[in-house]
């Protein structure tokens, strides 16, 4: 069994140097590694060239759906690693993908980010912890990809027609390609041996805008078309209740001023979320203190609260705009065209 590793990069950075020397000093190697440069970026395919990688140069971005199918058909190897531009790879990763990959019931495996995140602003801290915690819950056999760090056979990649292209931005392009492998047959599992460590820093402003306008929103359209809210990850009951009461909860602040039946409200709904919660908490107060977890789960409450905002919106949107961006009556459109 051979492996490729591939790597769609959009732009020339620290966090992309550091995640290729990552992979040049994966012990064992992978058989290749190939960079799809996915339009100008000046510098990155240098980088990657001198490291003898294979580069692959897009003229005009088209996002990393796009970049990754051009790693899948560049790749020679039975098995292709997808990794970020923005993730370092353990140096054993080669090894655990090999290991993952032997059992021939399995076509594709997740990976998981490491402990160890070096951004250490609290948005990073919570963000990187968080997406830790709720990979190493997920169910062993899963139903959503992750291109941030997934190995997927060529076969099964090849069966379903790839990423879908209309997502040129990063998106729920791997969640779709995830819910398009299990409808078919395949299976994806998720391996807590496969880590990584994500370098990126996020900030209060571009958490908001990848929750809600990269994820919340397209996921919910996702969840539309399948007709179905699948139980893994974010979305099991105990999310879907903590959402209803994240709401309940800060709208019953303002009508505590008028009420004190809603101060009691507020605070039986804050008692609950903290019961939800309590093992992430522990969690997080494990990797930074009792401070930083109660401040994390404090803004836990509030992402509760406007990514059930963004379902309901994305749900009224889907007739609109929803069913168009990720329908299959404008996927086989896509596909057609390209």
């Amino acid at each position: 069994m051979t492996v490729s590793a591939a790597l769609p990069v959009h732009a020339d950075s620290p966090e992309y140097r550091r995640a290729l020397g990552a992979l040049a000093a994966a012990d064992p190697p992978f058989d290749e590694v190939i960079v799809v440069c996915d339009g100008p970026a000046p510098g990155a395919a240098e980088a990657a060239q001198a490291l003898g990688f294979r580069v692959v140069r897009r003229e005009r971005s088209g996002g990393p759906a796009a970049a990754r199918n051009d790693a899948a058909r560049t790749a020679s190897g039975d098995v292709i690693f997808f990794v970020d531009a923005d993730v370092a790879v353990h140096p054993d990763i080669a090894a655990r993908v090999r290991a993952a990959m032997a059992d021939a019931t399995l076509h594709a495996v997740v990976g998981v980010y490491d402990d160890r995140p070096p951004a250490s602003n609290f948005f990073s801290r919570y963000k990187n912890l968080l997406q830790r915690f709720i990979h190493l819950g997920a169910r062993q056999d899963g139903a959503t990809f992750w291109g941030a760090c997934g190995a997927i056979r060529r076969s099964a990649l090849e069966g379903v027609g790839g990423f879908d292209e209309r997502f040129d931005r990063p998106s729920v392009e791997d969640i779709d390609l995830g819910y398009r492998l299990t409808n078919a047959g395949f299976r994806i599992a998720f391996s807590p041996a496969l880590e990584v460590t994500h370098l990126k820093t996020w900030t209060m402003g571009s958490l908001l805008q990848s929750d809600i306008l990269r994820r919340a929103l397209p996921w919910t359209w996702l969840l539309m078309r399948e007709s179905s809210i699948r139980r893994d990850l974010n979305l099991r009951y105990r999310h879907r209740v903590a959402g209803v009461l994240a709401c309940l909860l800060f709208a019953s602040l303002p009508l505590g001023v008028l009420s004190s039946a809603a101060w009691a409200a507020g605070a039986a709904c804050a008692v609950l979320l903290v019961t939800i919660d309590l093992r992430l908490w522990r969690f997080f107060r494990t990797h930074g203190g009792a401070a930083f977890a109660t401040g994390a789960l404090a803004w836990h409450w509030v992402y509760y609260a406007y990514s059930t905002a963004a379902f309901v919106a994305g749900v009224l949107l889907y007739p609109f705009i929803g069913r168009r961006v990720v329908g299959d009556e404008g996927r086989r459109a896509a596909l057609e065209r390209g």
